[in-house]
């Protein structure tokens, strides 16, 4: 009987401890990324944002350099319909999103123009379509079997590209998936961009989050270097 009670024990706080690590894994924030931009041995500028949970565990506010700050504003059913941003000197305005099936469809901007999400039988994001004053067009998208964008198109004509590392993104921590895909956040942390020749290193936590991100820009010289901070 005492031996049925010690495996009884053993077995259930080998489940216990099994659970809060899980729970610890699903509770991890990403709560601030600092920024430091090199140009050149003398110009050198630095800049952070923290990160402000709600109660549904998506972030509810972003505060950057400044004091500017962006407020983001949920449904009942946690989906981000309205961002309010303020650049600290009376100046705000606010972007409306709108849904069908669970999926951003719209983005309306004050003035006027709007963007708008076009989706495969498997809810890919392959179309944005950009109703501007400035000149109307369509970008299509494809991506890699992790779900990462790999190719941005215009015209016919790859216009964008990149690489990934195989560790999780640490901004898809922030907000519902329905807005990381339309701001195109993988499940990866890009290491090359084709734009500019951007090629970045990460090092990582025991989570395999990135800790510290190099972007080295060859084009314009310059190095860009990202701190990640985590709850």
């Amino acid at each position: 009987m005492k031996n049925i009670f010690l495996i009884a024990t053993i077995l259930f706080g080998f489940i216990s401890c099994s659970d809060d690590h899980e729970l610890i894994i699903k509770q991890i924030k990403l709560v601030k990324v600092d920024t430091e931009t090199i140009l050149d041995p003398n110009q050198t500028f630095n800049g952070s944002i923290e990160f402000k949970y709600g109660d549904n565990n998506f972030v509810e506010e972003t505060i950057g350099g400044g004091g500017i700050s962006h407020k983001y504003i949920y449904n009942t059913m946690n989906q981000l319909v309205k961002i309010i941003y303020d650049n600290n000197n009376g100046v705000s305005y606010n972007i409306n999103y709108s849904y069908t099936n669970g999926l951003i469809t719209t983005e309306t901007y004050e003035g006027g123009s709007a963007t708008h999400y076009f989706y495969n039988n498997t809810n890919q994001l392959v179309r944005i379509y950009y109703d501007i004053p400035a000149g109307s067009y369509s970008l299509y998208l494809t991506y890699d079997s992790n779900e990462n964008v790999v190719n941005l198109i215009r015209d016919s004509e790859i216009v964008d590209s990149f690489e990934y590392d195989n560790k999780p993104n640490p901004y898809r921590l922030l907000f519902p998936d329905a807005y990381s895909k339309i701001n195109r956040i993988g499940n990866n942390n890009a290491t090359f961009r084709k734009d500019s020749e951007r090629v970045t290193t990460y090092e990582y936590n025991y989570n395999n989050y990135p800790t510290k991100g190099v972007q080295r820009i060859d084009v314009v010289g310059a190095v860009k270097i990202k701190e990640f901070f985590y709850n």
